[in-house]
């Protein structure tokens, strides 16, 4: 009976350190996120971060789908899904490079991702 319980435990153990994120693989990033030119500032600036969010999203793998809703031939609408093997760590910095020469608006994200 004891031996039955030993095994129980240890196959517990080892479940355990397996599922545990603790040991996926950590990848340091840098990415370029980029947003075309509108005359709010402010909106391009967020356009271009989850631009590079997403592009991070994809450098970890994972799932993306987007869903874009066109009336009169402009964008009434659009939303983005992802379900991703990977995670953006804490700590990333987004860096404002502002408005290049083909008038688009780009920043860089710097930071590590969890590959699941």
């Amino acid at each position: 009976m004891k031996k039955s319980k030993y095994i129980v435990v240890c196959f517990l153990i080892i479940f355990f350190f397996i599922t545990n994120s603790s040991f996926a693989e950590e990848i340091q990033t840098s990415i370029k996120g980029i947003a075309q030119s509108t005359p709010d500032m402010q909106r391009d600036y967020k356009e271009a971060v989850i631009d590079a969010k997403i592009k991070a999203i994809e450098q970890a793998g994972g799932e993306i789908k987007s869903l874009s809703q066109i009336k009169n031939f402009q964008l009434k609408a659009a939303t983005v899904e992802t379900r991703s093997k990977g995670l953006l760590l804490p700590g990333y910095q987004i860096i404002d490079m502002g408005y290049g020469s083909n008038g688009t608006y780009q920043v860089i994200l710097t930071g590590r991702l969890k590959k699941a």
